[in-house]
């Protein structure tokens, strides 16, 4: 217990030193500049940000924002009743759901106490009607739509309507790429699908995406998914830390697998991305390749992330301490964090 001790404040002191936190890596100056307004309550500013007619602009913003206008959830409501601006009603949706998920957490659907899913489920209502609302008031998004998948999943929607909500998704843009990620979660085993319908979506998109296409990450993410369940299958032999790094070294070795994530990250590479997620596309990437023991490739993507770890990132599964591994990767690969690319943490 001492030892554990010693051993976990000695990793926090490295994190520490480094500069690493976890957080959103994203590039969007105006976003960056107007936050402050926003985390003071000033909603009028988070709207009028969603008024960006780049559509990986306003995906990323909703996402950021929604989470920001949480402790504001009443202000936008409110301005509902008076307003029906469709922007407000999908930032009013999408920060009514992301409050339902943290009164619900992300633990197993088991784990979840009666009086903690009974809240969720009560929160979900109102969101479905603001997300509908912004879905007729502006047809050609799809970003109304993509919320309401995770609405779905929470509210224990019927897969078929779940599908009905992809297809209406691609019929407005057809490579729209926050929702291609909820898909993912929608069709992976812990959800509504199965593994292999997982990886023949994930394998779909890369076959169809261009060099430097972000929607290669789904090949990665999909790998992630497999190694949870993976996990979770084994769970009576992955009992200490070896355990854990014997199994993700058997995953990530494995010749198919290993190169399916090499081939994707080749590609991605490759071209231009100028997404403004494009870091924590980095990480996924990074954190696969450096397990798997590609060196070489995992040090090119590892050069374009920074000091902050997505929060929901790889690094998280494919090691015990996300923070920690990641600082030590780059250690090991030979890239100091003041190698880096620009960024604008949120």
């Amino acid at each position: 217990m001492v030892l554990s001790k010693l051993i976990d404040m000695h990793e926090q002191r490295v994190v520490r030193k480094a500069g690493v936190t976890a957080g959103r890596a994203w590039q969007d100056q105006d976003l960056a500049s107007k936050l402050p307004a926003v985390r003071s309550g000033d909603t009028d500013t988070a709207v009028m940000l969603l008024k960006t007619l780049d559509p990986n602009l306003r995906a990323l913003r909703v996402d950021v924002l929604a989470t920001e206008c949480v402790p504001f959830l009443d202000k936008l409501e409110d301005g509902l009743k008076e307003n029906d601006d469709p922007d407000l009603a999908l930032l009013a949706g999408a920060a009514r759901i992301i409050a339902a998920w943290e009164v619900r957490t992300g633990a197993w659907a088991k784990d979840v106490g009666r009086e903690r899913f009974e809240k969720f489920q009560s929160m979900l209502p109102a969101a479905y009607e603001h997300l509908v609302h912004a879905t007729n008031a502006a047809p050609d998004r799809p970003d109304a739509l993509n919320h309401l998948q995770w609405f779905g999943m929470g509210a224990g929607m019927p897969r078929k309507d779940l599908d009905f909500l992809w297809e209406r998704i691609i019929e407005r843009d057809p490579w729209h790429y926050v929702s291609h990620h909820s898909r993912l979660q929608v069709l992976c085993r812990k959800w509504k699908g199965s593994h292999e319908e997982m990886f023949a979506f994930a394998r779909k998109a890369a076959a169809y995406a261009h060099r430097g296409d972000p929607l290669l990450d789904l090949v990665p993410r999909a790998h992630v998914e497999r190694f949870i369940m993976l996990q979770r299958e084994r769970e009576d032999d992955v009992v200490t830390v070896g355990d854990f790094k014997s199994l993700r070294r058997e995953y990530l070795t494995d010749p198919g697998v290993r190169a399916e994530i090499t081939d994707a990250a080749d590609l991605w590479l490759s071209g231009d991305d100028d997404h403004p997620g494009r870091q924590e596309t980095a990480h996924e990437f990074g954190a696969a390749l450096y397990f798997a023991g590609e060196t070489e490739l995992a040090t090119r993507v590892l050069r374009l992330t920074g000091t902050i770890i997505p929060r929901f990132s790889a690094w998280i599964h494919w090691e015990s301490n996300a923070e920690y591994g990641y600082v030590r990767a780059r250690d090991k690969l030979g890239i100091p964090l003041s190698d880096q690319v620009a960024f604008l943490p949120a």
